[in-house]
């Protein structure tokens, strides 16, 4: 997963806070 943040490919919130990181997760494995 903090490889995942890293890539800066998650839309984050204004708490950066992954707003759709399931989806993301499943994209890059």
């Amino acid at each position: 997963m903090y490889n995942l943040l890293r890539l800066g490919e998650v839309e984050t919130d204004k708490n950066d806070r992954p707003l759709d990181p399931a989806p993301k997760i499943l994209s890059v494995e």
